[in-house]
């Protein structure tokens, strides 16, 4: 890289975003020239848009607004509001996508008029509209509805939802509820008797594209004549926004007008930037996550952290387990009194809660709608591991893609620190790159010190934002002229009486399909990938790259890795690990840390901590046993043994150490469920060494067992299921499930239960007793004979590789 912050090279490229034209409008609509203005030094386009509204303060039209995160456009708009709420003639409607956006308008509009004159639609539930149903038990009137008694002619301004407004019932209703429904009808014939024209204010619409179905669009129309302005206000428009706009500017004549603010960087207000690629295969066990969290709660910084989905939010809170890694439930778990939890779960009674600025929060549901407004706060978010997989709907919160990005940086309104957590992006193509040749190659070159190092080669292309309705309109061409001779057939057909059947227009096509199309082609549907150009070229309004965290790498040659690996592990052993002694040419470990967790410590070294590379390229999983195979031997014997010497060596010890260890005194998740399972499966094989060390002929010069089967043996096999028990060690063990060693490999060619009771005859005296086979004559006869070594558990120098130390107390 050029420097270690690259986006320095970009100081004056501007910030592009989504633009509403009047070019995007046919000669349908009548639109006035954009109007684009220009954020004052602090950032905020309040007192430009001020005489703005004023001056169409009486014309009745659609006005977009179309202005950056924290730039004070909703600001803008109350203040607005607050003059028709002012006024005999009008009433005002503000609709937001989420239910926390309605007490945050109702807060906002409070400082400027009367709660008493501001209806929440949050508190529906507790008035009562002067009638009820048979259904209702009519007769039954409590005294608390007469007290609640809505009277519409007490509101001048009703915050709700959009959902409301378009009379979605839900997913699983065909019917509005009736409190809804009435609420509605009065409203309506309200504005109707008393002459009042609606002021709709429609916030962040983006997020609710999905509810400007044609059924709800339709029932909309119960407003026809009665509107007088609509505002259309977000941040992050799309080309779904864009149909909006025209259907809802039929109830204001089609007059459309477009105030569009630059996006102006104030470097003094933007949060600082660090991007962390995952560096493990799970994000609960991320080092660099770990140690982040951990440095905040050490110092008792203030942090929130975003996540990326309910399912990793619960994994982040759960109890935790003992396991051979640190995770962060181990972290956050102490902290439990003082997490809020942020996602939605109707079993769990402390979730469901609401962004609260006194606690840490954790969780799905902050990531549009609040304002994170702490000094020198700190906010996590997670993405999700994998986020360019197209066939796996895994994004979570960023289904919708890059507004979403946008949208969740920009929570944090004050100076602070934003760290973000995603994997690594795809190549990025450079001929794609709309820059001059130094520009270009800055980004092209970042990306190759940041890209993913699989097997994939794909790569991406930067896509321009404003590009994107020629996109859908090719691919809707595209469907359209594959259905040619269906829609042939059905004009040629005479279908009087028969259901609609009509193909869906290119507006609906667009609102129900078009943004899921394009989250899959912007930035090749690479989140990261996005991310990653935003931050180099300083496309982030709220936020200013600080930091990239990438990992340092290990070079490895094909031909000499092993010395490599040797010499790294004895280093990092004496920096790390100690305190320790040597004996000989052997570490004696005196340290806290013991086998289970020597390897622990250097597997997540090579392939969590470090980038481990061969021969310049990234491992693949033949070249990941080969090393963690020479970090067993290391461990097993000082990198002395063979191969199989260490293979031997490992079994002997999962054998002693299971049969010495009693699960039912250990505290319950000292250990993981899954390593009780392979110490149980360990256990069945001792009553084996107690037989063979009962069957074994023993003279002065000699001790040996019959290379035929022991009967005795054979039966206790079958006894304890040993096929079933052998096969889930070569699917599940860790070194055994591999070809580590040879385990996997050998039972696996063994076809039926002779040949694995063989196997495991002779496996057991070549790891027990170091068994040679000999052969002798007895009355003439030539017989075969395994020659044994002694037994040796105890004095044997073994190493615990199956579970982390046991404390004292319980020993």
């Amino acid at each position: 890289m050029k420097t270690s912050l690259p986006n320095t090279y970009f100081e004056d490229i501007p910030i592009e975003y989504k633009e509403i034209n009047p070019s995007d409008f046919n000669k349908y609509y009548s639109v006035d020239e954009k109007i684009i203005i220009e954020p004052n030094e602090e950032g905020f386009i309040s007192d430009v848009l001020q005489p703005i509204f004023d001056e169409g303060f009486d014309t009745q039209n659609t006005v977009v607004i179309n202005a950056g995160v924290g730039q004070g456009k909703s600001h803008s708009v109350i203040n607005m509001l607050a003059k028709y709420a002012n006024s005999d003639d009008y009433l005002v409607i503000v609709a937001v996508p989420y239910n926390n956006l309605i007490n945050q308008y109702v807060k906002d509009i409070s400082q400027l008029i009367s709660p008493s004159r501001i209806f929440n639609f949050l508190n529906i539930q507790d008035v009562y509209f002067g009638e009820k149903s048979k259904e209702e038990n009519f007769f039954l009137i409590e005294d608390s509805d007469l007290i609640n008694e809505f009277k519409v002619t007490n509101y001048d301004v009703h915050v709700l939802t959009i959902n409301a407004l378009l009379g979605n019932p839900g997913d699983t209703k065909l019917f509005q509820a009736m409190k809804k429904t009435r609420y509605f009808n009065k409203l309506r014939g309200y504005c109707e008797k008393a002459n009042k024209k609606l002021v709709l204010i429609l916030d962040e619409v983006h997020d609710s594209i999905h509810n400007f179905r044609e059924e709800y669009l339709y029932k909309l129309w119960n407003y026809q004549d009665l509107v007088h302005k609509i505002f259309i206000v977000s941040a992050t428009f799309n080309e779904a926004s864009k149909e909006v706009i025209k259907y809802l500017s039929e109830f204001t004549n089609r007059k459309i007008q477009i105030i569009e603010a630059k996006r102006i960087r104030i470097l003094e207000k933007q949060s600082r930037l660090h991007i962390n690629f995952f560096s493990g295969y799970t994000v609960d066990q991320d080092a660099e996550l770990i140690k982040l969290t951990e440095k905040l709660i050490k110092n008792k910084k203030p942090f929130d952290m975003m996540v990326y989905s309910k399912s990793l939010t619960t994994k982040f809170l759960a109890k935790p387990l003992s396991g051979k890694y640190k995770t962060i439930s181990m972290l956050l778990h102490p902290l439990k009194d003082q997490i809020n939890k942020c996602y939605s779960d109707p079993f769990d009674p402390k979730a469901n809660q609401k962004y609260n600025s006194s606690k840490i929060n954790i969780g799905t549901n902050f990531s549009t709608g609040i304002s994170i407004k702490k000094e020198n706060h700190n906010y996590i978010i997670i993405f999700p591991k994998d986020i360019s997989i197209e066939y796996f709907n895994n994004k979570g919160v960023f289904t919708s893609g890059v507004n979403a990005v946008i949208q969740s940086l920009a929570r944090q309104r004050k100076k602070g620190d934003i760290y973000i957590f995603l994997p690594r992006p795809l190549d990025i193509s450079k001929n794609s790159l709309p820059y001059d040749e130094f520009h270009n190659d800055v980004i092209y070159d970042v990306f190759q010190e940041c890209k993913s190092f699989t097997s994939n080669p794909d790569t991406i292309s930067y896509t321009n934002i404003n590009n994107q309705y020629k996109e859908l309109h090719e691919v809707y061409e595209k469907l359209y002229n594959r259905s040619s001779l269906a829609r042939r057939k059905i004009n040629e057909t005479n279908r009087t009486g028969m259901n609609r059947l009509l193909y869906p227009p290119k507006e609906i096509f667009i609102m129900e399909k078009g943004e899921k199309f394009l989250s899959g082609t912007f930035f090749g549907g690479d989140l990261s990938a996005y991310i990653l150009w935003a931050s180099i070229c300083n496309q982030f309004l709220n936020c200013r790259l600080e930091s990239i965290q990438l990992l340092d790498k290990i070079y490895l040659s094909s031909g000499d890795f092993e010395d490599t690996v040797d010499k790294i592990y004895h280093t990092e052993l004496n920096t790390y690990i100690l305190p320790f002694k040597w004996r000989g040419n052997l570490v004696e470990l005196s340290h806290p840390y013991r086998d289970y967790e020597v390897y622990s410590f250097f597997e997540k070294y090579f392939f969590d901590e470090h980038i481990t590379l061969m021969d310049n390229k990234r491992l693949n999983s033949s070249q990941v046993n080969k090393i963690k195979r020479r970090i067993l031997e290391l461990i097993l014997g000082n990198g002395m043994l063979t191969k199989q010497e260490a293979y031997y060596k490992y079994l002997k010890s999962c054998i002693y150490f299971s049969s010495i260890l009693n699960i039912n005194e250990l505290e319950k998740g000292f250990v993981s469920f899954q390593e009780i399972e392979i110490i149980n499966l360990f256990k069945d094989w001792y009553p084996f060494v107690e037989l063979l060390e009962q069957h074994k002929e023993i003279t002065k010069k000699y001790q040996r067992l019959p290379t035929k089967v022991l009967p005795e043996f054979e039966t206790l096999f079958y006894k304890l299921n040993m096929k079933d028990k052998i096969e889930q060690l070569r699917i599940k063990e860790l070194f055994l499930s591999t070809d580590i060693f040879q385990f996997n490999d050998t039972f696996k060619r063994y076809k039926t239960n002779p040949h694995y009771l063989n196997g495991f005859y002779v496996l057991l005296i070549k790891v027990l007793y170091n068994g040679n086979l000999k052969q002798s004559t007895k009355d003439k006869i030539s017989v075969s004979y395994y020659n044994l070594e002694d037994i040796e558990f105890e004095n044997s120098n073994l190493k615990n590789l199956l579970y982390k130390p046991i404390p004292e107390y319980i020993l």
